[in-house]
């Protein structure tokens, strides 16, 4: 089940996707199919910004339905932040949220004045 996303004025790509398929593996072969950073770019249906998480099935698209590509802004990228959590083998879990953008180093410091 190919999924039709509008690249750039007009372009439309199709991407092959199953249902199980997740949104962000289709964003990283939109961008790829252009030579454009996945990171600096976003799904969109009906100009509203998709769940990169979910799959295909889950997604809540209709059949037929075009996606867009839209590029966001650098300030937008980099507010961007995903919650990571940590579970010690004591039972306690440590949660933080940190920006997409950041490496397991900068993950790894986050973590530890709490952990030790």
């Amino acid at each position: 089940m190919p999924i039709n996303v509008e690249v750039a004025y007009g372009m439309k790509k199709s991407i092959p996707a199953g249902p199980s398929t997740t949104l962000a593996e289709v964003l990283v072969l939109a961008c790829e199919s252009i030579k454009q950073d996945p990171a600096r770019h976003v799904l969109r249906h009906k100009r509203k910004d998709l769940d990169l998480t979910l799959s295909v099935r889950f997604a809540n698209l209709p059949a037929g339905a075009t996606l867009d590509l839209a590029k966001i802004d650098e300030a937008t990228a980099e507010a961007r932040k995903v919650d990571i959590a940590l579970q010690l083998t004591t039972g306690a879990r440590i949660q933080k949220s940190l920006g997409c953008g950041s490496s397991l180093l900068q993950v790894l410091e986050a973590f530890e004045p709490t952990c030790g």
